[in-house]
């Protein structure tokens, strides 16, 4: 598929999802409201990464990916005042576009939604973004998923992610040269290809770019040709 062919599917999704979360609401209907929010999340995240990959500003369309998460979020809070809504959407990745799109995000992911080893991971990748306290606790959790059957390429991503911020300087090009060989092993990784199509595995690698390795790069200075640097 040509980026042009897919950022015409992915709106087409976005609209679909936008629909399902207006009708999902007033059924007041939780778990459908849940599904188009995330469904929304991921086609406006797609569309932005598709962008991004061949040089197009995607900073509204990020926006607009944040936002989806922030009407779910009190959607899903209207129909459950108990809810625990960072299990359902993720926030998480929100965080990280309201970051690079130089917004503040609000919502935290602080419940059992971090059982889940990527929602923890990206948790953590933000907080030493953020703050750079946390980063004895980032590495124990990388060595522990990295135990996983199937999470070895997961935990050396997030390992690269760590050792560039741990220099609190521009990384090296062989650092940057040796993050994108490691989002390119994503097309052929059980892993990658078996999850969401916004994380680069399968033939949707040439299409997206790594956002997670772009907003470590822009807390760092890089200025470098990399496809995954954030310009904008």
């Amino acid at each position: 598929m040509q980026p042009s062919e897919a950022i015409d599917f992915f709106i087409k999704q976005s609209e679909r999802a936008a629909k399902g979360l207006a009708s999902a609401k007033l059924a007041e209907n939780y778990q459908l409201s849940a599904l188009n929010g995330r469904q929304l999340f991921k086609s406006k995240l797609m569309h932005g990464l598709i962008l991004w990959r061949i040089g197009e500003d995607p900073r509204r369309v990020f926006g607009e990916a944040v936002d989806a998460v922030v009407e779910g979020a009190t959607v899903l809070q209207t129909l459950d005042g108990n809810s625990d809504v960072g299990v359902d959407l993720p926030l998480e990745r929100a965080s990280i576009l309201s970051y690079l799109i130089g917004r503040s995000f609000v919502l935290q992911a602080t419940g059992s939604e971090l059982s889940n080893p990527e929602k923890y991971l990206d948790n953590m990748l933000m907080s030493e973004i953020e703050t750079g306290i946390r980063r004895d606790e980032f590495m124990a959790k990388i060595a522990s998923v990295g135990e996983k059957k199937d999470f070895s390429l997961v935990a050396r991503i997030y390992r690269s992610y760590a050792d560039m911020l741990d220099k609190s300087e521009a990384p090296s090009e062989e650092a940057v040269t040796f993050a994108e060989k490691l989002f390119l092993n994503r097309s052929t990784d059980k892993f990658y290809s078996g999850g969401e199509q916004t994380e680069g595995g399968g033939a949707d690698n040439k299409l997206v770019v790594d956002y997670r390795l772009g907003a470590v790069l822009k807390k760092l200075g890089y200025i470098g040709n990399s496809a995954h640097r954030w310009r904008w």
